[in-house]
């Protein structure tokens, strides 16, 4: 696939998730602007599982912009997910300790 139509695409698909968590979130909030995370666990699983497509999809086009190649090839993305299970692993232990 060439690397600017991948750009758009992981553009794109990110914007639409994000501007879709936003007007959930808007809609379920209460008056103090907080959601309840054991009434609406199985949305919140499901955006939290789109924003970590979003975040693979965004890794691999930033690895992608340091390639000289017009297409995107297998190491991309395998560099791609590396970063984001990184990033992900490095969160989960910061909350751990």
């Amino acid at each position: 696939m060439k690397k600017s139509l991948f750009a758009k695409l992981a553009y794109l698909y990110s914007f639409i998730v994000f501007a879709t968590f936003l007007i959930y979130a808007i809609s379920v909030a209460d008056d103090n602007w907080t959601v309840d995370f054991k009434e609406h666990k199985t949305f919140l699983t499901i955006f939290f599982g789109l924003f970590i497509i979003s975040a693979i999809l965004l890794g691999i086009n930033l690895i992608s912009n340091k390639d000289k190649k017009d297409k995107i090839q297998g190491k991309t993305i395998v560099s791609g997910l590396t970063l984001v299970v990184f990033f992900i692993v490095w969160r989960v232990l910061m909350e751990i300790f």
